[in-house]
């Protein structure tokens, strides 16, 4: 029995050592994919390839999963991104990615969305506020509104704020939506006409420290087709938007117009077969530094066969970017200049 004893206790020691040499590396194995993962994502935009002249998905398999990614808002300093995550019944969540100096961490609901449809932030130029659309009540209540208003949060050291609600002039019965600011706080936006549905494209600006009343942007911008998604150069020397009107590829197409040496816009252009395509286009975005398009597309990849042999082959098939739903994508930015009018800014 004293053997029996002794070799049942060594037995324990051994099995108790290789348990501990087993969670030592499965450690070590965890610090070396953590470290290769910051490490692969430590430059700009999560440290990914730079894309070229053609649109390419951004950031696939850690943004872009197919799920309807759109409106990235990159901060002045590059160390911090927002963008926006939403299933198909509009319940969009402001999604938060930082980097800390070692590397982007994972991408988490941002501190104030989560529980209502929120979307389109938008940085000030000094990347101490946030902009962004919701839906959250305005006054007590816990029920979500009809419509989408302009809120606001401000940075606090290494934090945000509770949002706060921009107030009128700009927000008022309408569905007020995808915001964007200009170096000195103009502020363009998209809402819904007062007596109809179909979307315009307005400007408020700041005099004497408050918001001018809302104006449509005229010219040859506004139609009777939608103009929705507006993305405002810093020093507004051009406008992005995307609208249906005829004469685009299909859905929504993106357009873009100058600020004349003279004060109006130019003509609005379509950005041509390069960017747009048959399907939806649509939240047009250019990064602080000048250097990249962002936008969302519903253009669906090459699906080849049809044929699928196992359920999880044809789950895998749906769970991807460019599934038929909004898919971000990126290129260079050098494609806005090939637009620009002599007579423009």
């Amino acid at each position: 029995m004293h053997l029996a004893g002794k070799r049942r206790a060594t037995e324990r020691c051994a099995r108790y050592a290789l348990l501990i040499v087993c969670s030592l590396l499965v450690l070590v194995s965890s610090g070396c994919q953590k470290t290769e993962s910051v490490e692969a994502r430590s430059g700009q935009y999560l440290g990914q390839d730079p894309p070229g002249l053609q649109p390419e998905v951004f950031a696939p398999g850690l943004i872009s999963h197919g799920f309807h990614e759109l409106s990235p808002a990159f901060s002045p300093k590059g160390d911090e991104a927002f963008y926006v995550t939403s299933d198909r019944r509009g319940n969009y969540t402001i999604i938060h990615v930082t980097n800390d100096g070692d590397g982007w961490g994972e991408p988490e609901i941002a501190s104030f969305s989560g529980r209502y449809p929120d979307a389109s932030p938008c940085f000030s130029a000094d990347g101490n506020k946030l902009h962004f659309c919701s839906r959250r009540p305005v006054s007590g209540g816990s029920a979500p509104e009809e419509d989408f208003d302009i809120w606001i949060v401000e940075k606090k050291d290494d934090s945000w704020s509770e949002p706060y609600n921009l107030g009128s002039p700009i927000n008022d019965e309408r569905d007020v939506r995808d915001v964007t600011v200009s170096e000195n706080g103009t502020v363009y936006f998209s809402a819904n006409r007062k007596n109809g549905s179909i979307l315009d494209l307005y400007v408020s600006r700041i005099e004497d420290g408050k918001y001018t009343a809302p104006e449509t942007i005229g010219g040859d911008i506004s139609t009777d087709f939608n103009e929705s998604g507006p993305h405002v150069a810093a020093d507004e020397r051009y406008l992005l938007f995307q609208s249906n009107r005829p004469g685009g590829f299909g859905g929504n197409d993106l357009y873009i117009c100058f600020r004349q040496a003279d004060g109006p816009w130019s003509e609005p252009v379509n950005l041509g077969a390069t960017v747009n395509s048959a399907s939806h286009d649509y939240r047009p975005r250019v990064t602080p530094d000048g250097k990249y398009l962002f936008f969302t597309s519903g253009r669906p990849a090459d699906s080849g066969s049809m044929e699928r042999t196992t359920y999880e082959e044809l789950l895998k098939s749906y769970r991807h970017p460019q599934s038929g739903y909004g898919t971000l994508f990126w290129m260079e930015a050098g494609i806005i200049d090939e637009f620009r009018p002599e007579e423009s800014m």
